[in-house]
């Protein structure tokens, strides 16, 4: 081979990984102007440190995840509504019986409440409610679809990644920043004044009965908001009630088979045991209710 092909081949190689590298950066720059935060991979005990959850969430064990990105906020009404007017989507609740809404201490279905209508007034800025984990797929495939490069694998976080993140980084913690009381939107004095037989935080006053817009409390150490607080979040995993006696310890994904979805994080409407950091619930995947929505996230392409 003359030797002048040889030097075409390498600088050509070189501009390959040169454009690429820049594609990267530019990708994650766009990702961090649309609000994901960038969590570093690290290693953290997983699971139950206070003794106050259940079964399912022990035993505590060594968990690793990879470096990945997490929505600042959980994604909105307006955020949502763009969605469906383009697409013409219509949720489980739309098209089928309803939304299970906050009625006193329990939760009842209500076949005229949806993500327009939870049963309270929205802004734009507030979570979306009253969608299944089937619907926060289909949004997720619309992200992929609309994103610049049509590559940008979005989807829920992961378990192992949500407690991860919420715990700042896997710190010994039951509640964001700290570890006995509350500083997001959930169950609390202004709560109480219409639901008043449920347990609150007592003392605590946010200000809100039902959800809050986006960025009204300050972050947790990571920079997001509303990690433990405002809603509910569906998570990527099926739910294993014994996935933390058996399952891998390097980024868990969860049973691959299962009838139910992992739910986690605090909502408006949850008494204290229900927000601490390790509590798991589990739902059908086409589970609607006006306390839960999502957030997204999405693997770090740079390293």
């Amino acid at each position: 081979m003359p030797k002048w092909m040889v030097v075409f081949i390498i600088l050509f190689f070189v501009w390959v990984v040169l454009y690429s590298v820049k594609e990267v950066r530019e990708q994650n720059q766009q990702l961090r102007s649309a609000g994901m935060v960038v969590i570093q991979g690290g290693c953290y005990e997983m699971g139950d440190h206070f003794g106050k959850g259940g079964e399912d969430e022990r035993p505590v064990h060594a968990v690793c995840v990879d470096p990945f990105y997490l929505g600042k906020y959980e994604v909105t009404t307006g955020e949502f509504r763009q969605f469906a007017q383009e697409t013409g989507y219509q949720t489980e609740a739309e098209r089928s019986d309803g939304c299970e809404i906050r009625a006193g201490g329990d939760f009842m279905r209500d076949r005229k409440k949806n993500w327009r209508n939870p049963g309270f007034a929205q802004t734009e800025r507030d979570p979306v409610v009253c969608v299944s984990w089937n619907d926060a797929s289909q949004y997720i495939g619309w992200m992929k679809k609309k994103s610049p490069k049509k590559a940008m694998e979005y989807r829920l976080p992961t378990e192992a990644e949500w407690e991860f993140a919420a715990r700042e980084r896997g710190k010994l913690i039951q509640y964001p920043g700290l570890n006995e009381m509350p500083s997001e939107n959930t169950a609390d004095e202004s709560f109480k004044r219409t639901f008043p037989d449920m347990k609150i935080w007592i003392g605590y006053n946010d200000g809100y009965v039902f959800t809050s817009p986006a960025g009204s409390f300050r972050p947790a150490e990571q920079g997001l908001y509303d990690i433990d607080g405002n809603v509910n979040e569906w998570i990527q995993d099926r739910y294993g009630e014994d996935v933390y006696k058996e399952g891998p310890k390097t980024n868990p994904a969860g049973p691959s088979t299962g009838r139910f979805r992992v739910i986690r994080g605090g909502s408006w409407a949850d008494e204290p045991v229900k927000i601490r950091l390790s509590a798991r619930q589990k739902k059908e995947p086409g589970y609607r209710s006006n306390t839960v929505g999502f957030r997204l996230a999405l693997p770090l392409t740079e390293r």
